[in-house]
């Protein structure tokens, strides 16, 4: 019998569009981002029977998008997004979502440079100067060098696979 469960996603996911914008980079380009929890048609109500699930989702990737049995999607819990999916769509979800931690990270860091270089820019301190250099384990290693009167000039991120 099917069913939909949460699923655990290793690190923290907390912006709910970084983690879409995550996602259709990942190649889920019908997934929508709800202010509030829409419900996810589980494996009986899109073959046409009655549903036997009632969750629900803020992010919600619809299954014609996913090549799965079911909807998935994101609930927001204490903060934090968690995936919500069917039990029998683990594996092929694990297998897509394996690198989602690394594209929100990715997105998230881009995001803060962009933020980062506007103040510089707005307060005539100059431009950062951005650095990317990639391991020989797949980390990226971002270093972002700011003018000499910014505080704290140099900053490090690290993204990991």
């Amino acid at each position: 019998m099917s069913h939909l469960t949460k699923i655990q996603v290793q690190g923290t996911l907390t912006n709910g569009d970084v983690l879409t914008q995550a996602l259709i980079n990942l190649g889920f380009n019908q997934v929508k981002h709800h202010e509030t929890p829409q419900k996810l048609r589980d494996y009986y109500e899109i073959r046409g029977g009655r549903a036997q699930s009632h969750n629900q989702a803020e992010i919600v990737i619809p299954y014609e998008d996913n090549n799965i049995s079911s909807d998935a999607g994101f609930a927001k819990n204490n903060g934090e997004f968690e995936l919500v999916a069917d039990s029998m769509d683990r594996v092929r979800l694990n297998e897509r979502l394996k690198n989602l931690q690394q594209e929100y990270a990715t997105i998230n860091i881009e995001e803060q440079l962009k933020l980062i270089t506007q103040t510089a820019k707005n307060k005539n301190m100059g431009t950062p100067i951005v650095e990317r250099e990639t391991l020989g384990d797949g980390t990226t290693r971002v270093k972002l060098a700011l003018p000499s009167n910014i505080r704290n000039a140099n900053q490090n991120h690290r993204i990991s696979h």
